[in-house]
């Protein structure tokens, strides 16, 4: 992550203070840091001097912002809407949820104040960014988006017409071998509807999963410590099978 140089200053500093390296580890960092394109804290990082958690927490200490730890935060599937999956790629910025009319935004750079104003220009709302582990952003957003996209945009035939009631339409029948024909079920919208389902909850230790048929769509929620959660984006369809 980059700082400026005021607040990568403070930040080697108050590493010093905390008792997580000395002067002399420091004074290392920085003259490596000064001979190549690595931030301080990617050099202390390759040193093994510190831990990636606190460096984060130093981190949010001195951007004065919270840090979130994306392995266990559930997010809001409902606010990836205000950041469509090429800006969060961009600027490294997952939307996490909304809090009293403000988005917050896992960050691996809350400090970027042009990436900041692309996001609050595209969302249209209040943006509040909090510090994140960039790799764990990165897999959020190859999960979420591409979960919510394909339970969204996946099952718009056969499944469609079995949520409907509408007949599924025939495939003549032909011979498969037993590889085939589970690459075949693997393939097929349930199946991998289910899939998109499942392996999150079992990452994320997920006690039940609800899934709640409504008039013209089905909503999916986890409960985790007791709390339940809307992780996945209503899937809508129509009742008539159109």
């Amino acid at each position: 992550m980059m700082l400026q140089s005021r607040k990568n200053d403070e930040f080697g500093r108050e590493l010093v203070r905390r008792g997580l390296i000395d002067a002399e580890n420091l004074a290392e960092a920085l003259r490596i840091q000064k001979q190549g394109h690595l931030t301080l804290s990617e050099v202390l990082l390759t040193l093994g001097l510190v831990s990636a958690e606190n460096l984060r927490v130093v981190m949010g200490a001195i951007l004065n912002v919270p840090v979130v730890d994306l392995k266990h935060q559930v997010v809001d599937v409902e606010v990836l809407k205000y950041v469509p999956e090429e800006l969060a790629r961009r600027h490294r910025a997952l939307p996490v949820e909304m809090k009293s009319n403000t988005l917050l935004v896992a960050m691996a750079n809350p400090d970027d104040q042009q990436a900041l104003e692309d996001l609050k220009s595209h969302a249209r709302v209040r943006v509040q960014a909090v510090l994140a582990d960039p790799a764990e952003i990165n897999d959020a957003i190859d999960r979420y988006y591409k979960a919510t996209s394909e339970i969204v945009n996946y099952p718009r035939n056969d499944t469609e017409a079995a949520i409907s009631g509408g007949a599924v339409p025939a495939q003549p029948a032909q011979p498969a071998q037993p590889a085939q024909a589970e690459e075949a079920l693997v393939q097929t919208p349930v199946v991998r509807t289910l899939e998109l389902l499942l392996t999150p909850a079992v990452r994320d230790r997920v006690s039940d999963i609800h899934i709640e048929p409504e008039p013209d769509s089905v909503r999916f929620r986890y409960r985790i410590d007791g709390v339940l959660h809307e992780v996945i984006c209503r899937y809508s369809y129509s009742a008539n099978g159109k």
